[in-house]
């Protein structure tokens, strides 16, 4: 049940949850799991990878999408699936020889399945703000709902676009471009992320830090890691703690943890005394450290682990029971 009070599925917890932001990866022993898949309904769509068996091994990927019913929309078998965006999916397709990967191409799904974009990229990213990042030749451009370059690629890396303005590499140092494909701030970072709410990431020298879309520096790179801003708070390491700064660059709460995540759904997974659980902004314990591994929630459920298997909660630290 969501927070509307909807019943929507989740699946069965024979699951591993797919990577997601956290500043320090804790090592966890997980049982084998039979499904690889996020808790993240994308665009009212779930996908689930199921491996394909070939007794006695495991051969190939299967991914289902299944809607917030549970009902299936399509099955694909491929190598990989992104989460859908913008209305088409990631997809990644491998070429083999005598079982041997050989090579591999991206393209675009429908939510039907269906191809909108065959594989043809050595690599596709989402589609955001009409346009996708992919790389062709080793270098990366952006293209449009068609699959045309409207700018050709040119970068050694590159993100999606937000709020008008993408992250690219190029000639060593990260900058923003236009959707004309011109730079509006010159490459000068060693790294850099997307506008989030009129602010980025960036590196520079080793240290985070935040600018604004004239490239100035809203909050100087002091940190010695960050996470984009969520719930106007952002995740960040200061002398090896982990705090949560505000928008202005002060901390709302002060480093004293050894790891942490993102806030979502109002709350943010932390780790002291290799134990995880999770705090509001105020700083409080709702849930309190006591799981083995904890990830931010995602549609007001959690997953955590707890003597080696993981298991869904809510945000009151209840356990949840899979369909």
């Amino acid at each position: 049940m969501d927070s509307t009070g909807n019943i929507v599925a989740i699946p069965d917890l024979k699951t591993k949850y797919q990577h997601s932001e956290l500043l320090i990866k804790s090592e966890i022993r997980v049982h084998h799991i039979e499904y690889a898949t996020e808790v993240d309904f994308r665009e009212g769509l779930l996908l689930l990878n199921k491996g394909i068996s070939h007794l006695p091994f495991k051969y190939g990927n299967k991914y289902v999408s299944i809607d917030s019913q549970g009902k299936v929309a399509f099955e694909k078998r491929c190598e990989w699936m992104g989460p859908f965006s913008e209305g088409l999916a990631q997809i990644m397709l491998v070429k083999k020889f005598l079982f041997i990967k050989t090579g591999s191409h991206y393209g675009y799904v429908k939510r039907d399945g269906t191809y909108h974009i065959r594989p043809q990229f050595d690599y596709a990213g989402p589609f955001s703000e009409g346009m996708a990042h992919v790389m062709e030749n080793g270098k990366f451009g952006y293209i449009d709902r068609n699959g045309v370059f409207i700018i050709k690629p040119l970068f050694q890396n590159a993100w999606p676009f937000s709020e008008g303005l993408a992250a690219v590499r190029f000639k060593g140092n990260y900058g923003y471009i236009d959707k004309k494909g011109h730079f509006i701030i010159q490459p000068s970072f060693d790294h850099a992320w997307g506008f989030n709410n009129g602010l980025a990431r960036i590196v520079l020298n080793n240290k985070y830090g935040y600018i604004d879309k004239d490239g100035n520096f809203v909050i100087k790179p002091i940190f010695n890691n960050a996470f984009d801003f969520s719930e106007n708070l952002a995740c960040v390491q200061y002398n090896e703690k982990i705090g949560f700064i505000n928008r202005q660059g002060d901390f709302a709460i002060k480093p004293q943890f050894s790891n942490g995540g993102s806030f979502s759904n109002g709350l943010a997974p932390v780790e002291m005394n290799k134990k995880w659980g999770y705090i509001n902004q105020d700083g409080d314990f709702n849930i309190p450290c006591k799981y083995q591994f904890a990830y931010p929630f995602n549609n007001h459920i959690g997953i955590v682990w707890e003597d080696d298997y993981p298991k869904y909660i809510n945000q009151y630290g209840v356990a949840l029971r899979p369909v």
